[in-house]
């Protein structure tokens, strides 16, 4: 917990706990968080190789499906009115 508030502190809302991405709500904007030049920073890279981003997920999850040819999931869960 205390990881997640620091990181929430310097506004970076996205933390690994090992494959899984873990996002708390900011409450405000974050410029430059969701940015085509910040889709263009993850797009091709390894999972692990950028700090924590729905970028990477998302890139990393598309990849499996691709060169694995596997169906994947993405579970997305939180409170009601959270921003999901």
């Amino acid at each position: 917990i205390k990881c997640l508030n620091n990181r929430y502190q310097q506004d970076e809302i996205y933390t690994y706990i090992g494959p899984v991405l873990i996002a708390v709500n900011p409450f405000k904007m974050i410029r430059g968080a969701y940015t085509e030049g910040k889709i263009r920073e993850y797009r091709g890279k390894k999972f692990y190789e950028l700090p924590p981003h729905v970028f990477a997920l998302a890139d990393d999850t598309y990849n499996q499906m691709i060169n694995k040819q596997e169906n994947q999931c993405v579970i997305i869960s939180g409170e009601s009115g959270a921003g999901k």
